[in-house]
């Protein structure tokens, strides 16, 4: 069994799929909730504290936060045309 001191978990919600990602030097972790909501948390080694310690499990955010869509999308080079709403998609 892994030593829990070495993992972040979050027990606000009933998280699921879990993934993981390295994205221009960061790591990103990506997870939905039971009403399907995706959340994201990022691990900020770039801000060294000494009050957190050593272990990489210190600087994962607090609580995750919601990962927001656009409402509309733009076409590149066509400023004039405006923006394109985004269809509502029942959950």
């Amino acid at each position: 069994m892994p030593d829990q001191r070495l993992m972040k978990t979050y027990v606000d919600r009933a998280y699921q799929f879990t993934t993981m990602v390295w994205h221009n030097g960061s790591v990103v972790a990506f997870t939905i909730d039971e009403a399907r909501v995706i959340h994201y948390s990022v691990l900020a080694l770039d801000n060294p504290d000494p009050d957190r310690g050593e272990l990489d499990v210190n600087f994962w955010r607090e609580a995750p936060s919601v990962l927001r869509f656009p409402s509309e999308i733009k076409e590149v080079g066509f400023a004039t045309a405006g923006a394109t709403r985004m269809p509502v998609v029942k959950k």
